[in-house]
């Protein structure tokens, strides 16, 4: 018994050892080229990678992070990748990529293969924002100033985290566009990005939507429009609601979301296919431009109805304009229909391009308001 012991205790030593080794990839930090985020235009038949490289560096008050701009032209999304060493002297360190900006032109035409490179990738995370530039190119968004931020990248990444105090673009991380790709019958969505004058600059900002269908892009949303998507879709978390020319003296009423659920339900009758959407919504009152006291059980009541006739015209018109003019189903009606009459999806799955134009909508809109903020009167006047 003894001598099979130390037979194994003999055994154990090299285990030990190789698992004491650490990792097999294990790469010094002078050795790697951290990837911030990429953006990808295609010239001619080559594709155009930019990537923002992290630069930290030690000084005298400390270590300092500062980035650098590197691009690579290639045939290929890989071949362009690669060709960046010939300028960084790094091979690229993908897994702290947090943002990925294709140009309008490039998804308008094909974006496959830059999806298909990031998931065979093994260093390329599934979590990295996808967003469309709305400027002539994606690689002009380097271009713009880092306002609070060394790292250009990740200040476009916490603009999109804090998307659900607005809810005017949608935050896509690429396992969920490519998702919403692969998903039958529906079609994906990205948000917009575009550089604004500040301060005599630029800046990068994040807008609107852009709309797919299939592996291509087929058009915009604005804003509004996008948040009339989102409430459609369950994804709005927050935002203003604003409402112009109330009453008799044009009061313009501000509304702030509190929360919001939506239910979306397909009916069928007559051999006629309609979709029921219910938005409930609770929201405080964030700003009113008169000084007439709405704050009495009846006016309260008239702010519900007029915030309740805004919300159902935004979604409405959103909707009417994707049918009629884009044909792709961003709301994820087919989704719901598969999920909740999957005998009737599979006998019209075959058509839906034809059927999703056409679709016939309820929508039903719910507004309590919840809060008049810190004061419950309008501001008075003196005589």
């Amino acid at each position: 018994m003894k001598r099979y012991k130390k037979i194994i205790k003999i055994g154990l030593i090299p285990i030990t050892l190789i698992l004491l080794t650490g990792c097999w990839d294990y790469r010094e930090l002078d050795e790697m080229a951290i990837t911030a985020g990429m953006a990808v235009d295609k010239i001619d038949d080559n594709y155009l990678v930019t990537t923002e490289i992290i630069d930290p560096k030690a000084g005298p008050e400390g270590a300092k992070i500062e980035s650098a701009v590197f691009e690579g032209m290639g045939r290929a999304v890989f071949d362009a990748v690669r060709n960046i060493i010939r300028k960084s002297g790094k091979k690229l360190f993908w897994s702290h990529a947090k943002t990925l900006i294709f140009s309008e032109s490039l998804a308008k035409d094909n974006i496959i293969p830059v999806l298909d490179w990031i998931n065979r990738d093994a260093e390329v995370r599934g979590d990295m924002w996808v967003l469309i530039s709305k400027e002539k190119t994606a690689r002009k968004i380097f271009g713009g100033e880092k306002g609070l931020y060394d790292v250009l990248m990740y200040q476009i990444q916490d603009i999109m985290r804090s998307e659900e105090h607005l809810s005017r673009f949608p935050t896509m991380e690429i396992w969920e566009f490519l998702k919403d790709l692969q998903e039958e019958g529906s079609g994906a969505v990205a948000a917009g990005i575009y550089l604004v004058p500040y301060h005599g600059k630029s800046i990068p900002q994040v807008s609107g939507s852009a709309l797919f269908k299939g592996e291509k892009m087929v058009g915009w949303l604005d804003d509004i429009e996008t948040r009339a998507m989102l409430w459609v879709r369950n994804e709005v978390h927050g935002g203003l609601i604003i409402t112009e020319e109330v009453g008799e003296e044009d009061t313009k009423v501000v509304m702030e979301v509190f929360s919001s659920k939506t239910k979306v339900k397909p009916i069928y009758e007559r051999e006629r296919l309609k979709m029921k959407i219910d938005v409930s919504l609770d929201v405080g009152i964030g700003e009113l431009s008169t000084t007439n006291d709405y704050f009495t059980e009846e006016g309260i009541k008239f702010l519900e109805k007029v915030t309740e006739a805004t919300v159902e015209r935004q979604i409405d018109t959103t909707i009417r304009k994707v049918q009629h003019h884009y044909n792709t189903d961003v709301f994820r009606f087919a989704q719901t229909i598969k999920r909740e009459m999957p005998d009737l999806w599979k006998s019209i799955r075959g058509d839906w391009d034809h059927i999703f134009p056409n679709l016939d909508t309820k929508i039903n809109i719910k507004v309590k308001i919840r809060s008049t903020a810190l004061t419950s009167k309008p501001i008075g006047l003196g005589d």
